[in-house]
């Protein structure tokens, strides 16, 4: 009875000994932590904020964006689009993924943003032209992308402007605007968003440069236009960016994007919750 006993305690710690490792990495994986950035655009005063989450709640967010891409599929209306929209800003509260802002603020920068009568006009009068098969206007917006970059308004009008600068009183003239526009912020803060390409350069050794699309989903509704791409993509907008050089390029796909957009580096993943004038993507052929 004790040699049975006895061998069976052997089995058992044999068995522990085996099992240990593999506990003890899924309990290191769990422990593991992943920062993950919100930049808020559209809001003057909004600073990106990091927060850890574990990698568990890491995956729950990019569950929840998949959810969201098959909501969206089902929709036919805008008002149907908001409210998916809506609930997605209160789980990313949960997660702390909203920056500084409260769930209301979040849900009116989001979907509130081109809902002004005299802007949707505005905005329609300034095009007249039939839309192409891969644009929207003054949509609502969402999405998950990789190979994704925010350019912020407010540096490219001033690059812009310092780069067709060349006489010395200009440049006077130049730095004394950007005080009075500076000063004006400080009591108006007008901001237009970010413009958000598709699709930029990357670099690798020896100095050689290559070009590759983003990857993902992204969905775009306005009034009565339902359109989205899936797999790889292109921003194609007729604009310049800031960072465009002879081997260095990026490709703006949104321009003047109002919302939210949640960075996991650890997956090199963008999530876009928000709305924009104007989005023109090209499927990657």
């Amino acid at each position: 009875m004790n040699k049975k006993l006895f061998v069976t305690s052997v089995i058992i710690l044999f068995l522990g000994l085996a099992l240990a490792p593999s506990i003890h990495a899924n309990i290191s994986k769990e422990s593991e932590l992943v920062e993950i950035t919100t930049e808020v655009c559209g809001l003057p005063g909004q600073k990106p904020q990091i927060v850890q989450l574990s990698r568990s709640d890491a995956e729950a967010v990019d569950k929840l964006f998949e959810e969201i891409k098959e909501r969206l599929g089902k929709v036919e209306t805008r008002e149907e689009a908001v409210e998916i929209l809506n609930e997605a800003i209160v789980e990313l509260d949960k997660f702390g993924l909203l920056g500084r802002l409260s769930i209301k603020q979040a849900q009116r920068l989001v979907t509130d943003r081109y809902q002004n009568p005299l802007t949707t006009k505005l905005l329609e009068k300034m095009n007249h032209r039939p839309l192409e098969e891969n644009e929207n206007l003054l949509c609502l917006i969402a999405g998950k992308t990789d190979y994704t970059t925010v350019e912020n308004f407010r540096i490219r009008f001033w690059v812009h402007l310092i780069r067709n600068i060349d006489s010395y009183k200009l440049s006077n003239l130049l730095y004394l605007i950007f005080n009075i526009h500076i000063l004006f912020l400080q009591v108006c803060p007008i901001t237009l968003g970010g413009i958000i390409g598709f699709g930029p350069h990357r670099h690798i050794p020896y100095n050689v440069y290559y070009h590759v699309p983003a990857n993902g989903w992204l969905f775009s509704v306005e009034l009565n236009r339902i359109k989205s791409w899936n797999g790889s993509f292109w921003g194609a907008l007729p604009i310049n960016s800031t960072y465009d050089h002879p081997t260095q390029r990026w490709y703006p796909g949104i321009l003047y994007f109002n919302g939210i957009n949640i960075i996991n580096p650890d997956r090199s993943k963008h999530f876009l919750l928000g709305s924009a004038p104007w989005v023109k993507v090209e499927p990657d052929n």
